[in-house]
């Protein structure tokens, strides 16, 4: 298990306006459990949608569009453009 705070940057403002956005990081969170420790996995659903709402609000003109192409990138997420999008920052490592 990992002894730090880990900031995540990036998602979007648009992300708290839909409804189950908390469960669907829930889902994911319990998704990457399944193949990782739950730290680790807590990490990576984060890292996950913060890069989701990032690109969904780079291209989203309303806030439905905005819903469809997070959706959107949730599903089409690669290793490619996580290593490209990640956005993350050590604040402190506990003693």
């Amino acid at each position: 298990e990992l002894d730090a705070v880990i900031q995540v940057n990036g998602g979007s403002l648009l992300q708290p306006k839909i409804t189950a956005t908390g469960c669907a990081l829930g889902a994911l969170i319990a998704a990457y459990s399944a193949v990782t420790t739950p730290t680790i996995a807590a990490l990576s659903a984060h890292i996950h949608f913060a890069i989701a709402g990032k690109l969904a609000a780079n291209q989203a003109q309303t806030m439905g569009s905005f819903s469809s192409i997070f959706m959107d990138y949730i599903h089409m997420l690669d290793a490619n453009l996580i290593e490209q999008y990640a956005d993350i920052k050590l604040l402190n490592k506990q003693a």
